[in-house]
């Protein structure tokens, strides 16, 4: 009996450790990456040959080219690679490493963003480490990350928070490590940004997701790098009553929030790796039935 006591209290206090671990700001600096968040312009034919399942070899005149053209080319990277760097940092954790890139992240080097450094000249100095996270951004616009919002957005659950919160602890606790897609407002042409969601802490009326941000790298000092993380600002925020959900959005200056709520503004939605970072085809079945 005392042998399986202790067996129970040591249990317990592996669970408990880990549970602790978890908020600490050493998450962020152990599993994200040194650099910031980074953009590019173009992005050619033969990444969104590898992006996406069953792409010809080169452009031909049917709906890969238009989607090409009207999306990937110059839209999908021109504000950035958040989506990119928090699921192959996700990959990365998850699996030990991915398209030849070993945990933990922060061992590649690269460049801080500074008033500087335009947005083009952070981000890796690894050119081939740069295309593999532009091929994993690319996740987010095929068909079955795109059905799984989809089936968020029909259940009516995009925009609650509490929903979110729920979610981010069901998919931590399955080891399904998950990312967060929020948009300033209801289209996410006005704005979206991707977070890594790693501890939830309930405060009764409050409940708190912590997350780590793309566009604020552990390793820069200061208010927008380990200090947002040091001093536990890192997290959205959700009104346990209502579902209202909020995340500071502002770098370098006055707080500037994105907010929603179950009947309106923008979306907060839960996505698990296991839909994230699946390689897969294109979304033309979807597109067809939206139409």
């Amino acid at each position: 009996m005392k042998t399986r006591n202790l067996v129970l209290a040591l249990t317990l206090g592996l669970l408990v450790g880990t549970g602790s671990r978890a908020q600490d700001p050493n998450w962020v600096k152990n599993n994200t990456w040194y650099f910031d968040n980074f953009t590019k312009d173009v992005l050619p034919w033969s990444m969104f040959r590898e992006t996406f399942i069953g792409v010809a070899p080169a452009p031909s005149a049917d709906f890969d080219q238009v989607f090409y053209d009207a999306l990937y080319k110059t839209q999908l990277a021109a504000k950035g690679h958040c989506y990119g760097m928090d699921v192959m940092a996700m990959l990365m954790l998850k699996n030990g490493g991915h398209l030849g890139y070993c945990h933990p992240p922060y061992m590649y080097s690269g460049t801080i963003g500074s008033p500087a450094n335009p947005a083009d000249s952070i981000g890796p100095a690894d050119p081939t480490l740069k295309t593999a996270i532009g091929l994993v951004h690319g996740n987010q616009i095929n068909h079955g990350f795109l059905s799984f919002l989809l089936d968020v957005i029909a259940i009516a659950k995009s925009r609650d928070g509490r929903y979110t919160y729920s979610q981010v602890e069901y998919y931590l606790a399955k080891n399904d490590p998950p990312v967060i897609s929020v948009t300033k407002d209801i289209s996410p042409a006005d704005g979206g940004h991707v977070l890594i969601p790693f501890f939830t802490k309930d405060l009764g009326a409050t409940k708190r997701i912590y997350v780590y941000d793309p566009n604020r790298t552990y390793y820069k000092s200061g208010p927008d790098g380990k200090d947002w993380y040091v001093n536990g600002n890192n997290y959205i925020e959700v009104n346990s009553a209502t579902g209202a959900w909020k995340f500071d959005m502002g770098v370098s200056g006055a707080p500037v929030f994105w907010s929603g709520s179950p009947g309106s503004n923008g979306h907060c939605i839960v996505i698990p790796l296991s839909v994230a970072g699946k390689r897969d085809r294109l979304p033309q079945s979807l597109l067809a039935d939206g139409a």
